[in-house]
């Protein structure tokens, strides 16, 4: 039966029928993302064990579907909504449907929801979009350049906005309330993340002359420079216990991910050839996604922390870049 959504794409229920009175009649909830690729999601355990990106219950809302009298005409429709799927070996990749020119993209930290900029009609604003309902709604717009930066477990979303000159940081509930103002400079400060606990949150700022990495608690108090090595570093990301941060650092004029303690300490380079953007951990901790021009088009690659050698998950036919690691494993 249909929870949420559109008549096809969005939220089902399915049920597993056994003898009367067992329990095995569990319902699980099921994700119809497309109606003709394996791009859907159930959470029954066989789904997340198989590894076929299929299961009975998806198989059954699909069948169900299928009956439709209309279903030739819907059966190659895209999702009403924009959203980004792509399993972590690189198959399974649904086509973006979005509008005007879209950047700087976030999961909410429970995976319910996605967020980024977006440029329409001349003016920046910050979308969200409910996964469950393929709803999109306005998080945030005003005048100057709005960019979404990352969420907290309680559902804070942290941005920038140059909306009173200067790119200074924010923060906002994910239903558009609470707005408060976390930096005050003269330089620019820019891609504020939150720690996987919600404790700091990570930041760029060119207030000591050069970009660099700060740390700072969610009211703006406890200020500190994390990075020192190097004069460009940007785009921090977390690991998922919070003990570390992969960024973005110049090296020899050409952009590598670096990896660096919380506190600053520690710093190890990562890659070491071509131009390497937006890391992204895991949620596990064991790998990182990132994007490259090492093979002449730029697209998205995965590495195994600690241990050589990478791969390339987007082919090499197509330009990808700026990978975000959904929460789960996928």
């Amino acid at each position: 039966e249909p929870l949420s959504g559109d008549p096809w794409f969005g939220s089902w229920r399915a049920r597993s029928i056994g003898a009367a009175g067992s329990h095995f009649q569990t319902s699980y909830q099921v994700q119809i993302r497309s109606l003709t690729r394996r791009a859907n999601h159930c959470t029954c355990p066989d789904f997340a064990t198989n590894q076929l990106g299929t299961c009975k219950h998806i198989e059954a809302v699909l069948h169900h579907i299928g009956k439709r009298k209309d279903f030739e005409r819907i059966e190659h429709q895209p999702p009403p909504k924009p959203y980004v799927y792509l399993d972590w070996d690189g198959e399974n990749a649904v086509r973006v449907a979005s509008k005007g020119l879209t950047s700087s993209h976030s999961w909410s930290q429970d995976g319910r929801f996605l967020l980024y900029s977006s440029e329409r009609n001349r003016e920046w604003r910050i979308y969200v979009l409910n996964l469950e309902r393929y709803r999109e709604l306005i998080l945030f717009t005003s005048k100057g350049l709005n960019l979404v930066g990352g969420t907290s477990p309680n559902n804070l979303v942290s941005l920038s906005s140059s909306k009173e000159g200067s790119s200074e940081i924010y923060t906002i509930d994910i239903y558009g309330k609470d707005f408060r103002r976390l930096t005050r400079s003269f330089g620019i400060d820019v891609s504020p993340v939150f720690s996987p606990d919600g404790s700091r949150i990570a930041f760029v700022s060119d207030r000591g002359g050069t970009p660099q990495i700060y740390g700072m608690d969610p009211d703006g108090k406890g200020m500190r420079r994390i990075t020192f090595e190097g004069s460009y570093n940007t785009s921090p990301a977390w690991s998922p216990d919070g003990k570390w941060i992969a960024y973005v650092g110049r090296y020899n004029g050409k952009n590598q991910i670096f990896m660096v303690k919380s506190d600053g300490t520690d710093t190890r380079m990562l890659t070491f050839s071509g131009n390497n953007e937006s890391p992204s951990f895991s949620p596990d901790g064991l790998f990182l996604a990132f994007d490259s021009d090492r093979d002449g088009k730029r697209g998205i690659y995965i590495m195994r922390l600690h241990i050589e050698g990478m791969k390339r998950i987007t082919p090499k036919n197509i330009s990808a870049s700026s990978p975000k690691w959904s929460p789960y494993f996928k």
